[in-house]
């Protein structure tokens, strides 16, 4: 009889076993209409001045275009302007794209027969950002909505404001920088969709990973300096769930699968489950411990372990369980710094990006890395 039921005991714990695997490799299908983010990139406008403002730099390195205006007596004025950013404003937006204006300072060189000087000016471009996905996504202005330009200082004898305005809006629309946001999710975040939208002081590109079972994100609110990463609880764990099955078992018939994860402020709790096939058994175990963030780079650290539960006829496996925590926690840690934008070898235009993670904590609902990204030249 105790034969009869300990076989039954384990039938019942193969066929949970092979449902809680199921569910764990479940595909999430195609993104649906109207999706809801469950993890989204957060940019300030600081932030988007500074990462915009260099590449402008760099766009004016070369030759300057020279605008030539009619001067009195069949005269005409040549003028090379030269333009900085001095800031990014976002005026929100809907789905898929964001309402923006840059201004900033310039100036234009100019020759009038054999008088020459300098023409300091302000400007403003205001249009739409869009996400251009190519094999990296970027953000372009798709429209110029208006391009205003007013003359400092002492002037030439001639208006070269209509010139100069012409010249910027045509400058806004055919040779303004795309900005690049290097690759967003990989293998630990893989994405199914990607959007932008313009928030008021900031810029959101939300993401919808392909975790069959993910969460979502609550209102999205951009920081006031640097750029900010939120991924979903349940996202994170599902991720990790599906990841440590495709992985296969840590010991010979012996599996983890990550069946909770809680965290708040910098403290987390992840729940396992030691799964034992032939013979069949499971032990529950509880482990937690704090978010720590070291030279920019985030760690989960692990400080302490407790058995919650167990099947009849368990083992004991709290090794095997301390083993797992390292890795299925890495795995999240990874998820996490994949949303992080410009993250992995992003150069452009002798630049490399630079992103520096200064601290993570957690909501009821989200993981949260706060940071900043900016451009450091290689010479290459």
């Amino acid at each position: 009889m105790y034969g009869i039921v300990l076989m039954a005991c384990v039938a019942r714990i193969d066929s949970a076993f092979e449902d809680a695997r199921d569910h764990a490799l479940s595909e999430a299908g195609p993104a649906p209409a109207g999706w809801a983010p469950d993890a989204a990139v957060l940019l300030s406008e600081s932030q988007l001045t500074r990462l915009l403002g260099p590449l402008i730099d760099h766009a004016f390195d070369g030759a300057q275009q020279a605008v030539r205006i009619d001067g009195p007596l069949g005269t005409t004025a040549r003028l090379k302007p030269l333009v900085d950013l001095d800031q990014v404003a976002v005026h929100g937006g809907a789905a898929d794209r964001a309402e923006v204006s840059l201004s900033g300072s310039g100036s234009a060189d100019w020759t009038l027969g054999p008088a020459s000087g300098s023409l300091p000016f302000t400007w403003t471009v205001r249009g739409t950002w869009e996400l251009a996905l190519t094999d990296d996504p970027s953000l372009s202005l798709s429209e110029v909505r208006s391009a205003s330009l007013t003359v400092k200082g002492r002037k030439l004898q001639l208006d070269a404001t209509d010139g100069l305005e012409a010249w910027l809006a045509d400058w806004a629309t055919t040779e303004l920088p795309s900005l690049p946001l290097g690759t967003l999710g990989g293998e630990d975040l893989p994405v199914r969709a990607m959007r932008i939208r313009g928030l008021t002081g900031g810029l959101a590109v939300e993401l919808l990973t392909d975790a069959a079972h993910g969460g979502a994100l609550a209102a999205l609110t951009p920081p006031d300096e640097g750029l900010q990463v939120q991924v979903a609880q349940e996202t994170l764990l599902d991720l990790a769930r599906r990841k440590a099955f495709q992985e296969g078992p840590v010991a010979d018939g012996t599996w983890i699968e990550p069946t909770g994860l809680a965290m708040t402020g910098d403290a987390w709790t992840l729940q396992l489950r030691v799964w034992r096939l032939a013979p069949g058994w499971w032990r529950d175990y509880t482990v937690s411990g704090r978010l720590v963030v070291e030279q920019g780079e985030v760690r989960a650290e692990a400080q302490t372990a407790d058995e919650t539960a167990r099947s009849q006829g368990a083992a004991f496996a709290e090794p095997l369980a301390l083993l797992a925590t390292g890795q299925v926690l890495q795995g999240i840690v990874d998820a996490a710094d994949y949303a992080l934008p410009a993250k992995r070898g992003l150069k452009l235009a002798r630049r490399k990006a630079i992103v520096r993670v200064d601290s993570a904590h957690a909501t009821d609902t989200a993981w949260i890395l706060e940071g900043a990204a900016r451009w450091k030249r290689t010479g290459k």
